[in-house]
């Protein structure tokens, strides 16, 4: 997906963001996403985007270097927000706590790949957690599957 963003141009400098990339994951992304809302992107500057990807929007980078990317045609599922830190290497450590804590509710169940919802939202969320050759990526994917 970073590669099918070298279609971001040249960078505006975004907001400062006061902690990690799961952080802003968290609040951007899946957050919203558990509510039924829409994504956060107050303060972010908008990217522009190559218009062979006419359902992309891009957002930052933060002072971190955080880009926040929505997918209104994802694939699979209906919608997708992402989070990329780019050159990072390691799962930070509030993404592993958070992973271990619904792991143990039930709330989320792990599946390869992925987290699933569990019979508490429709349409189910799936959220991906990876470590790419190019950083760190958080994706929550709105699906129409049922819990």
């Amino acid at each position: 997906m970073i590669k099918a963003l070298a279609l971001v141009g040249t960078f505006v400098s975004g907001p400062l963001w006061a902690g990690s990339a799961w952080d802003m994951f968290e609040a951007r992304c899946l957050d919203p996403y558990e509510h039924l809302t829409e994504p956060v992107v107050d303060g972010l500057a908008v990217q522009p985007v190559d218009g062979m990807h006419e359902s992309l929007r891009a957002y930052g980078p933060t002072d971190d270097g955080y880009l926040l990317v929505l997918d209104a045609a994802p694939t699979a599922g209906e919608r997708t927000c992402s989070v990329y830190k780019l050159g990072n290497t390691d799962f930070e450590p509030t993404f592993v706590s958070w992973a271990e804590a619904n792991k143990t509710s039930g709330r989320y169940l792990p599946e390869p790949g992925r987290y699933v919802s569990n019979q508490w939202i429709e349409p189910q969320l799936h959220l991906m957690a990876e470590i790419r050759p190019e950083g760190l990526h958080y994706q929550v994917m709105e699906t129409d599957l049922e819990s």
